[in-house]
C-alpha cells in the first residue's frame, strides 16, 4: 500500500469522526425548551381573587427604536392559589435565536380580564441556561395616563375610550383595559403608542386609527357624552369580525400554552 492511500484513509476516518461526533452532540438538545418561575406580587400578605389568572410571555426584545419587541411564547395560568405562584412556560428551540435576547414579563388579572398586577418591566432571560428559575416581582397595576378619557367612534362604527400623555396611553374597550406605551412616530406631528401584542394607537393632525386584535379601524373622532350616535357606551361585539381571537388566545404565531398554575396540563406539543 501506497504512503498516500494510508494518508488519504485517514483522513477519511477523521473525518468520519467527526460528522459523528457533531450529529451526536446535535440529537442531545431538546427539541423544547422549559423556562420556570415565579411570580410574586410586592408587599405583604397579599391576597389574590379565587377567580385570577395570570399571563407569562417570553419576549424577544430589540432595542431598535421602532418598538420592534416580539412575543414567542405565552402562557395563561388559572387556579393560582395565594402567591408566590410557580409557572413553566415551554417553547420549541427552533424558535429561538442563540444570538437573540430575551425577557419575561407577566401580568395577573381579575376574574373581570382587568389587569391588577403586572411585572414593572420585561426581566432578561436566559432561555439556553434551563437550570435557573427566574423571579418576577410585580407592582399593582396603575395606569401611565391619569385621565380624562375620551370616548371615540371610528368610521365602521368601532368604539373605544381613552387617556393619553406623554409616556403612554390607557384604552378601554368595554371590560377590557389595554395599556400602551410612547413610541417613534412614523411622521412629523403624530403620537405612536404600541405594546408587545402588536396593539397600536397612531394619533396626529386631527385624524386618531387604531389598530387592535389585528383588524384596523380608522377615521376615529372625539364624541361627546351628549351625542347619541356615538354608542360610546355599548359593546363593540357587533363591529368586531367573529374571527378576532381573544387577547390570551394564540396571535401572530406564537407559540401558546395555557394551563393551571402548576403546569400539570400544559399543552406544548412533544412536553413529556
Amino acid at each position: 500500500m501506497t504512503r498516500p492511500s494510508i494518508y488519504r484513509r485517514a483522513t477519511l476516518a477523521c473525518l468520519t469522526l467527526a460528522v459523528l461526533a457533531l450529529s451526536a452532540c446535535g440529537a442531545d438538545e431538546p427539541k423544547q425548551i422549559k423556562l420556570q418561575g415565579q411570580l410574586a406580587p410586592a408587599g405583604q400578605d397579599v391576597t389574590l381573587p379565587d377567580d385570577a389568572s395570570a399571563r407569562v410571555s417570553l419576549i424577544e426584545t430589540n432595542d431598535d427604536a421602532d418598538g420592534g419587541d416580539q412575543i414567542v411564547a405565552e402562557r395563561t395560568l388559572h387556579g393560582l392559589g395565594q402567591p408566590p405562584v410557580g409557572f413553566t412556560i415551554v417553547v420549541g428551540r427552533a424558535l429561538l435565536d442563540r444570538t437573540g435576547d430575551y425577557a419575561l414579563s407577566a401580568q395577573i388579572l381579575n376574574g373581570d380580564g382587568d389587569v391588577i398586577w403586572q411585572s414593572r418591566s420585561p426581566r432578561d432571560v436566559a432561555v439556553f441556561d434551563q437550570k435557573n428559575t427566574t423571579k418576577l416581582e410585580l407592582q399593582p397595576y396603575r395606569m401611565s395616563p391619569d385621565g380624562p378619557f375620551q370616548a371615540f367612534r371610528c368610521s365602521d362604527g368601532f368604539n373605544f375610550q381613552l387617556a393619553n400623555n406623554e409616556r403612554g396611553a390607557l384604552v378601554r374597550l368595554g371590560k377590557r383595559q389595554i395599556n400602551l406605551r410612547a413610541a417613534k412616530s412614523l411622521s412629523a406631528g403624530s403620537v405612536r403608542y404600541v405594546d408587545t401584542h402588536k396593539d397600536e394607537i397612531v394619533m396626529g393632525n386631527g385624524v386618531t386609527s387604531i389598530y387592535f386584535d389585528g383588524v384596523s379601524h380608522h377615521d376615529c373622532e372625539p364624541v361627546t357624552a351628549g351625542d347619541n350616535k356615538s354608542g360610546s357606551d355599548q359593546s363593540n361585539e357587533d363591529t368586531k369580525p367573529a374571527e378576532d381571537a381573544p387577547a390570551d388566545g394564540q396571535d401572530n404565531g406564537r407559540h401558546d400554552n395555557q394551563g393551571n398554575a402548576n403546569g400539570d396540563d400544559n399543552a406544548a406539543p412533544g412536553d413529556a
